[in-house]
């Protein structure tokens, strides 16, 4: 099943879903819910190339993802 990176709107939390593709085009699909707010404000992350979203708000493409300052530091929202 494919997955996904999607951010919250509203606590900004990161996160990963495996959804099928029916799952990933329902606009209200039970499984698109924030796991650390439950809100179901989430917008899917897109990154360049082949890489993902990487801990302390790398991408493997050098780029930032939205609302990341670059901490690098062990307090990184993204995943420190």
């Amino acid at each position: 099943m494919p997955r996904y990176d999607y951010q919250c709107a509203d606590c900004e939390e990161i996160f990963e879903l495996s959804l099928s593709l029916g799952e990933k085009d329902a606009h209200k699909s039970p499984k698109k819910i924030c796991p650390k707010c439950n809100s179901s404000q989430i917008n899917q992350i897109f990154s360049k190339g082949s890489g993902g979203i990487l801990k302390h708000g790398r991408s493997k493409s050098g780029d930032t993802p939205p609302g990341c300052s670059g901490c690098r530091g062990n307090n990184c929202p993204y995943g420190g």
